[in-house]
Protein backbone atom coordinates (compact mmCIF):
# COMPACT_ATOMS: atom_id res chain seq x y z
CA UNK A 1 0.00 0.00 0.00
CA UNK A 2 1.09 3.56 -0.67
CA UNK A 3 0.34 6.97 0.83
CA UNK A 4 0.92 10.29 -0.88
CA UNK A 5 2.14 12.56 1.93
CA UNK A 6 0.97 15.61 -0.03
CA UNK A 7 -2.64 14.52 0.60
CA UNK A 8 -2.50 14.94 4.37
CA UNK A 9 -2.67 18.18 6.30
CA UNK A 10 -3.33 19.16 9.92
CA UNK A 11 -7.06 19.35 9.18
CA UNK A 12 -7.22 15.93 7.50
CA UNK A 13 -5.03 13.00 8.56
CA UNK A 14 -7.65 10.41 7.69
CA UNK A 15 -5.68 9.00 4.70
CA UNK A 16 -2.79 8.26 7.09
CA UNK A 17 -5.04 6.75 9.76
CA UNK A 18 -6.76 4.59 7.17
CA UNK A 19 -3.57 3.11 5.72
CA UNK A 20 -2.12 2.52 9.21
CA UNK A 21 -5.28 0.59 10.13
CA UNK A 22 -5.23 -1.44 6.91
CA UNK A 23 -1.55 -2.42 7.19
CA UNK A 24 -1.42 -3.21 10.93
CA UNK A 25 0.00 -6.59 11.90
CA UNK A 26 -0.74 -8.59 15.09
CA UNK A 27 1.70 -6.41 17.08
CA UNK A 28 -0.08 -3.25 15.81
CA UNK A 29 2.87 -2.26 13.63
CA UNK A 30 2.30 -0.82 10.16
CA UNK A 31 4.64 -0.70 7.19
CA UNK A 32 3.84 0.86 3.84
CA UNK A 33 5.32 3.08 1.15
CA UNK A 34 5.09 6.87 1.26
CA UNK A 35 5.77 9.31 -1.56
CA UNK A 36 5.11 12.90 -2.59
CA UNK A 37 2.79 13.27 -5.60
CA UNK A 38 4.12 10.03 -7.07
CA UNK A 39 7.81 10.82 -6.58
CA UNK A 40 10.53 10.05 -4.02
CA UNK A 41 9.17 6.72 -2.66
CA UNK A 42 10.42 5.23 0.61
CA UNK A 43 9.13 2.86 3.29
CA UNK A 44 7.42 4.09 6.46
CA UNK A 45 7.26 1.87 9.54
CA UNK A 46 4.96 2.99 12.38
CA UNK A 47 5.05 0.89 15.53
CA UNK A 48 5.45 0.65 19.29
CA UNK A 49 9.16 -0.23 19.04
CA UNK A 50 10.45 0.10 15.49
CA UNK A 51 13.57 -2.00 14.83
CA UNK A 52 16.86 -0.10 15.15
CA UNK A 53 15.12 3.01 16.55
CA UNK A 54 16.80 4.30 19.69
CA UNK A 55 14.32 3.79 22.58
CA UNK A 56 14.52 7.54 23.38
CA UNK A 57 13.73 8.64 19.82
CA UNK A 58 10.33 9.34 18.30
CA UNK A 59 11.50 8.80 14.73
CA UNK A 60 14.44 8.43 12.35
CA UNK A 61 15.23 8.29 8.65
CA UNK A 62 17.57 5.40 7.84
CA UNK A 63 19.50 6.05 4.64
CA UNK A 64 20.78 2.47 4.42
CA UNK A 65 17.20 1.15 4.19
CA UNK A 66 15.63 4.26 2.63
CA UNK A 67 13.03 4.03 5.37
CA UNK A 68 11.39 6.24 7.97
CA UNK A 69 10.77 4.64 11.37
CA UNK A 70 8.27 6.32 13.71
CA UNK A 71 7.26 5.27 17.20
CA UNK A 72 3.55 5.05 17.96
CA UNK A 73 3.08 5.83 21.64
CA UNK A 74 -0.32 4.14 21.66
CA UNK A 75 -2.92 6.87 21.37
CA UNK A 76 -3.46 10.39 20.07
CA UNK A 77 -2.86 12.07 23.44
CA UNK A 78 0.54 10.41 24.01
CA UNK A 79 1.53 10.86 20.37
CA UNK A 80 0.78 14.58 20.62
CA UNK A 81 2.82 14.81 23.83
CA UNK A 82 5.84 12.84 22.56
CA UNK A 83 5.98 14.04 18.93
CA UNK A 84 6.51 17.72 18.11
CA UNK A 85 3.58 18.42 15.80
CA UNK A 86 2.03 15.04 16.58
CA UNK A 87 2.93 11.70 15.01
CA UNK A 88 2.42 13.15 11.54
CA UNK A 89 4.74 16.03 12.44
CA UNK A 90 7.49 13.49 13.09
CA UNK A 91 6.76 11.79 9.76
CA UNK A 92 7.14 15.13 7.95
CA UNK A 93 10.31 15.94 9.92
CA UNK A 94 11.85 12.61 8.88
CA UNK A 95 10.60 13.10 5.30
CA UNK A 96 12.66 16.30 5.21
CA UNK A 97 15.74 14.29 6.22
CA UNK A 98 14.95 11.76 3.52
CA UNK A 99 14.79 14.54 0.95
CA UNK A 100 18.02 16.16 2.22
CA UNK A 101 19.85 12.89 1.59
CA UNK A 102 18.09 12.32 -1.73
CA UNK A 103 19.08 15.78 -2.98
CA UNK A 104 22.68 15.17 -1.89
CA UNK A 105 22.83 11.73 -3.50
CA UNK A 106 21.40 13.10 -6.75
CA UNK A 107 23.63 16.23 -6.65
CA UNK A 108 20.62 18.51 -6.93
CA UNK A 109 21.46 22.21 -6.80
CA UNK A 110 23.94 23.01 -4.04
CA UNK A 111 23.21 19.91 -1.94
CA UNK A 112 26.28 17.91 -1.04
CA UNK A 113 27.60 15.24 1.32
CA UNK A 114 24.84 13.64 3.38
CA UNK A 115 22.18 16.34 3.35
CA UNK A 116 24.37 19.40 3.62
CA UNK A 117 23.61 22.68 1.84
CA UNK A 118 25.48 26.00 2.22
CA UNK A 119 22.30 28.07 2.74
CA UNK A 120 20.99 25.55 5.28
CA UNK A 121 24.29 25.99 7.15
CA UNK A 122 24.04 29.80 6.94
CA UNK A 123 20.52 29.74 8.36
CA UNK A 124 21.62 27.45 11.14
CA UNK A 125 24.50 29.80 11.99
CA UNK A 126 22.11 32.77 11.94
CA UNK A 127 19.43 31.24 14.19
CA UNK A 128 20.97 28.54 16.40
CA UNK A 129 22.14 30.97 19.09
CA UNK A 130 18.61 32.24 19.64
CA UNK A 131 17.13 28.77 20.10
CA UNK A 132 19.84 26.92 22.04
CA UNK A 133 17.42 25.23 24.41
CA UNK A 134 15.44 23.62 21.58
CA UNK A 135 16.12 20.46 19.59
CA UNK A 136 16.30 22.38 16.32
CA UNK A 137 19.53 24.03 17.51
CA UNK A 138 21.38 20.68 17.64
CA UNK A 139 22.56 20.97 14.00
CA UNK A 140 21.65 22.38 10.58
CA UNK A 141 19.89 19.18 9.45
CA UNK A 142 17.58 19.20 12.48
CA UNK A 143 16.83 22.91 12.20
CA UNK A 144 15.88 22.41 8.58
CA UNK A 145 13.63 19.43 9.37
CA UNK A 146 11.94 21.23 12.25
CA UNK A 147 11.34 24.32 10.10
CA UNK A 148 9.95 22.11 7.32
CA UNK A 149 7.54 20.43 9.76
CA UNK A 150 6.32 23.75 11.15
CA UNK A 151 5.96 25.35 7.71
CA UNK A 152 3.90 22.37 6.54
CA UNK A 153 1.46 23.13 9.38
CA UNK A 154 2.42 20.48 11.95
CA UNK A 155 2.92 22.88 14.85
CA UNK A 156 3.97 22.30 18.42
CA UNK A 157 3.93 24.69 21.38
CA UNK A 158 7.62 25.64 21.01
CA UNK A 159 8.01 29.43 20.93
CA UNK A 160 10.39 29.49 17.95
CA UNK A 161 7.43 28.45 15.76
CA UNK A 162 5.97 31.94 16.28
CA UNK A 163 9.10 33.70 15.00
CA UNK A 164 7.92 34.98 11.61
CA UNK A 165 11.39 36.13 10.48
CA UNK A 166 12.83 32.67 11.19
CA UNK A 167 9.98 30.96 9.32
CA UNK A 168 10.29 33.40 6.39
CA UNK A 169 14.03 32.64 6.08
CA UNK A 170 13.37 28.91 5.95
CA UNK A 171 10.39 29.29 3.61
CA UNK A 172 12.65 31.24 1.22
CA UNK A 173 15.29 28.52 1.44
CA UNK A 174 12.81 25.77 0.63
CA UNK A 175 11.02 27.73 -2.09
CA UNK A 176 14.31 28.49 -3.85
CA UNK A 177 15.33 24.83 -3.91
CA UNK A 178 14.48 22.88 -7.09
CA UNK A 179 13.16 19.86 -5.15
CA UNK A 180 11.87 21.25 -1.85
CA UNK A 181 9.87 23.92 -3.72
CA UNK A 182 7.83 21.04 -5.18
CA UNK A 183 6.88 20.00 -1.63
CA UNK A 184 5.07 23.27 -0.88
Amino acid sequence: MMLDLSTINPNDVEPLREIVRKTRDDQRNSCFTVHWKGDYHCKLFVGKQPPTLDPKSAGVYLLTYDAILVRNFGNKVYNNMKHRGGLTGTILHEWCHRMQFWCSDESVGDWYWGGDHPVQDELYDKWSGQFQSFYLASNAHEMSAEAFRALKGWRSAEIWEDNQEFLADWRDFFMNDPVFSLLF
